[in-house]
């Protein structure tokens, strides 16, 4: 049987937000308090309006808006500009961090990287889109070279042992194939293979954030979790259950923003600033923290839950300035954004696939910080515009 793909940002924001919730409710931390009434009204809100959006834009962007295949450029001078880009950055940190930390284990602290001021971000987003660039046209072309030049500029992040950008890039690189496939063949092996691979990720997530966080106990044991176990106040329910202690990390990651959300939003009072408002929810955050600097204000500091875990979805430095108005302002800010890109890329014949599926890597994200304010993923989103002023030139 094939079923069609519908595929929006929206529905997937949907989905990642459900999925999130039941997450929260299996109650294996105890960081996780049941949600306040407030909390509940704000993400039903967001639920229901999500599925109305979703049903907007399939109708705005049929079937088809966005599967027109790439133009083609000679990849060599890209590939040669990717290549020094990564080149520069670890001769400028004197480290390639994850030989480092894995091979060398010489005690290097990965969160020392900071890369060629004001080249950085740059390096590290043109090199993640031309990886997706390579591999849009290995599915087109099935040439294997550019699968290997896939691999390896989309792995740039976890060179830098950084495991939520790489995550990312997997991320859009699945939702390029979603859009270039257009229809899938539901079959049992398909399923079970994604959910196989799934599992294998979520296990490696854990099995990382064991080497970052405990490299001592790691260097004997690579599976042994009972650092997050106890930062993470693992209950006895999870530890008595059959889970491998690994993939406790990524059920943290993934229920710990909406935890510390709701612990915020009772014990922050807003500032009720609309300039940090827009600092904060609408310039990147490069360009955030400079204006905040030439005013001289900032936003107030985060209250968590834990100060281990500091994600705390895309609303809370809303809240912190214009407090459940300045949520919703972000919410619609997000929905505006979204349709404005893609009627952008519906008319810019180039890479529109990818930045359909950027925007859909933002959704899932959002619920961890506001990725369009992130300039480590969002800046992804100026290539496609670039490529099309290149193709008019």
């Amino acid at each position: 049987m094939q079923k069609k793909i519908m595929l929006n940002p929206f529905s997937i924001f949907f989905i990642i937000i459900l999925g999130i919730l039941l997450t929260y409710s299996l109650s294996w931390s105890t960081f996780n308090e049941p949600l306040t009434v407030p909390m509940m009204l704000f993400l039903t809100f967001i639920l229901i309006t999500l599925l109305l959006f979703s049903k907007i834009f399939n109708r705005t962007f049929p079937e088809g808006t966005f599967v027109k295949r790439s133009f083609r450029i000679n990849l060599i001078p890209w590939t040669l500009l990717a290549i020094l880009s990564m080149a520069a950055e670890f001769v400028y940190e004197k480290a390639i961090p994850i030989i480092e930390i894995l091979v060398l284990k010489s005690g290097y602290e990965y969160t020392s990287f900071g890369g060629i001021p004001g080249f950085h971000v740059f390096a590290v987003t043109f090199v993640s889109f031309l990886g997706l660039y390579c591999w849009q046209l290995f599915l087109e072309e099935k040439r294997w070279y550019l699968l290997l030049l896939s691999v390896l500029f989309v792995s740039f992040p976890i060179m830098l042992f950084n495991r939520g950008g790489f995550i990312m890039n997997l991320s859009s690189m699945f939702f390029i194939f979603l859009l270039h496939k257009r229809t899938m063949v539901i079959k049992l092996k398909y399923l079970s293979a994604f959910v196989l691979v799934l599992i294998l990720l979520l296990y490696a997530f854990g099995i990382f954030g064991n080497i970052r966080s405990d490299s001592e106990n790691a260097a004997k044991d690579i599976t042994d979790s009972s650092f997050i176990l106890r930062v993470g106040q693992a209950t006895e329910e999870f530890k008595n259950s059959p889970v491998p202690d690994p993939f406790f990390w990524a059920y943290l990651y993934a229920s710990t923003p909406i935890a510390n959300l709701q612990y915020m939003t009772e014990n922050i009072e807003p500032s009720n600033n609309l300039t940090l408002f827009i600092t904060q929810t609408v310039f990147p955050d490069f360009i955030g923290k400079r204006v905040e600097e030439k005013i001289g204000r900032t936003v107030q500091q985060d209250q968590r839950r834990s100060p281990v875990f500091n994600v705390s979805t895309m609303f809370i430095s809303s809240f912190k300035t214009l407090g459940f108005l300045g949520m919703l302002l972000t919410y619609f800010y997000f929905i505006f954004f979204v349709f404005l890109y893609s009627y952008m890329m519906k008319h810019m014949h180039t890479t529109k696939i990818i930045g359909i599926a950027i925007l859909c890597t933002i959704a899932i994200f959002n619920m961890f910080d506001n990725m369009l304010v992130f300039s480590g993923l969002s800046f992804q989103l100026v290539y496609p515009i670039l490529f099309w002023i290149y193709k008019k030139l």
